[in-house]
């Protein structure tokens, strides 16, 4: 894919831009379950050791 212009590249892009906009902007018809899973990462000394652990 050497030879691929500026204007290629563009159109590709507006495309793709479009087509995300639909599918983010789109109504959710079905209730969906999530999590959100979070930590902090602490840098600790364990067994003489350091490492990192989440907490």
């Amino acid at each position: 894919m050497k030879n691929v212009s500026a204007s290629y590249i563009s159109s590709l892009s507006s495309q793709l831009d479009a087509s995300a906009r639909t599918f983010m902007e789109r109504w959710i018809e079905q209730p969906m379950k999530f999590i959100c899973i979070d930590a902090t990462h602490l840098k600790i000394m364990d067994a003489g050791k350091y490492g990192n652990k989440s907490l």
